[in-house]
């Protein structure tokens, strides 16, 4: 299905006691998980921290508009944190950028 579509698959590899993973597919995995773990992290940090995934709003239009707002909340704390982040590094610290 996904080659009918010309799409990438995005699922880690798994090695075997007898069949490890090449180099090649531990640096496949890594690059994976890499997007995986930026794209887990935004989504953990509206459920838990902000609770935002759940809306209780009454209608479509609310919970989208409740949705846009809890996104914009989001953007703005994480621009913030990337703005602290750069400010550090400025001052000498040795923080790396995300």
């Amino acid at each position: 299905m996904l080659k009918e579509r010309a799409v990438e698959g995005r699922i880690n590899e798994q090695g075997t006691r007898r069949a490890p993973l090449s180099e090649e597919q531990k640096h496949s995995n890594r690059e994976k998980s890499r997007v995986r773990a930026r794209v887990e992290h935004v989504f953990a940090q509206l459920t838990v921290s902000m609770k935002a995934l759940v809306q209780r709003c009454i209608g479509l239009k609310r919970n989208a508009a409740c949705m846009m707002l809890s996104n914009l909340t989001y953007n703005l704390l994480r621009s913030e944190q990337n703005k602290r982040l750069v400010a550090g590094c400025a001052a000498g610290g040795s923080m790396a950028l995300p």
